[in-house]
Order: C-alpha cells, then sequence, then structure tokens
C-alpha cells in the first residue's frame, strides 16, 4: 500500500520526562527539520513532504515540496500546508517566529529554479490557504488568464515560464506574454536577476 506519513510532537518535562505525544497523519512521507515555539503556547514546524511517483504509488518519487505545520498549546492541529512546484525538490529547513507572530521559513528548491527559498506565512484563520506570501519581487496579473498575462519584475531580470512537466514555453523579458495556443492547467512563471530568483503559480483557463 502507498507510505502514509506521520508528524510527531512529543513533550517532554524540564528533566526529561515524556508527558504526552501528538499524531498527525499526512497522505505522503513526510519529514519535519525544524520547530518553533508560537506566542500562544502551540508549536510551528517545517519540513518536507514527498509527492508520489507517476509510475508508481508503492514508493515516494523523486518531488518533494514544502510543508508547515502550526499546533495550538495543547498539541491540536489548527492548520497544514503544503505547497511547492509537483516537479520540484522544495525542502524547509528553518523556522522562526516574528515579533508580529508570523512565521518566517526558510529552506531550498532545486526546479525549475535552483537557489534558497524565504516565505512568511501571516496567520489568517478565515483562509490559510491564501497565507503564503513569497515576499516576491514578481508579480503576474491577470491570475487566472486566459491569451496573455502581464510579468512585473526587476529591471534586466530573465523571465521563463514552464509547464508542470517543466518544459519551457517562454524565455524573455517581463511584460505582456501571449499564452495563446496553450491548454488549461498550471505553469511557473520564473524570475531571475543575479542571485535572486523567484516563482510564481499561474493559471490558465479556457
Amino acid at each position: 500500500m502507498p507510505y502514509q506519513g506521520a508528524i510527531y510532537r512529543r513533550d517532554y518535562s524540564s528533566d526529561g520526562v515524556l508527558l504526552k505525544t501528538n499524531t498527525y497523519f499526512g497522505n505522503t512521507l513526510t519529514n519535519i527539520y525544524s520547530a518553533a515555539l508560537m506566542p500562544d503556547g502551540g508549536v510551528a514546524m517545517v519540513g518536507k513532504t514527498f509527492n508520489y511517483s507517476q509510475a508508481s504509488l508503492t514508493a515516494p518519487g523523486d518531488s518533494m515540496q514544502f510543508i508547515a505545520l502550526r499546533t495550538d498549546a495543547n498539541g491540536n492541529e489548527l492548520w497544514k500546508k503544503i505547497w511547492g512546484s509537483p516537479v520540484s525538490i522544495d525542502q524547509l529547513s528553518s523556522v522562526a517566529v516574528g515579533s508580529d507572530s508570523a512565521i518566517y521559513v526558510g529552506g531550498y528548491n532545486v526546479t525549475p529554479v535552483k537557489g534558497g527559498y524565504v516565505a512568511k506565512i501571516v496567520e489568517n484563520v478565515s483562509d490559510v490557504n491564501e497565507s503564503i506570501n513569497h515576499q516576491s519581487e514578481l508579480a503576474v496579473s491577470p491570475n487566472p488568464a486566459s491569451e496573455h498575462f502581464f510579468v512585473s519584475a526587476p529591471a534586466g531580470a530573465a523571465i521563463a515560464v514552464r509547464d508542470v512537466f517543466g518544459r519551457l514555453l517562454y524565455a524573455g523579458a517581463s511584460g505582456e506574454i501571449s499564452s495563446v495556443g496553450w491548454t488549461a492547467g498550471v505553469y511557473f512563471v520564473e524570475s531571475a536577476s543575479g542571485d535572486r530568483k523567484y516563482i510564481e503559480k499561474l493559471i490558465i483557463r479556457r
């Protein structure tokens, strides 16, 4: 049967006695690499979660995505967020809590653009799925798009657009880009300028 990942939180007393264990189940094999205490006594945890191989549902494939998990002071799961490219190798290795109670995470991604990754998660009870702010200098609009879209990026940045299989559909400068002839689905817009790299997801609708 397919792998089913589990995330564990264990609370210990000051003298090392195990007080309790909480388990949070996922649909894939998951690794947690860092945790931080929240102001309300809860915990934020980050790491990576594997995607299943397209060829096999019994073993994780080469693809990994970012994962962040938030609990309350009693260990109850408040929310869990998984994001990143489905064809990338994404991993979060550090987490910190700011004075504004925002959760700052760091890690790396390998494809489609290789480099470090930093994000800020602003807690939003009404819609956690929209809480990821990549602090990006890359903007794509409208999104979703149909026959064309506009890319705003730093001057001189190289822009590339790839599909979910990593195939290059556009390479050039920012500005208006035609998506005529592209099939409906998910694409990734990349911006690279020096050592600063950003990725935004683009949805094309027909």
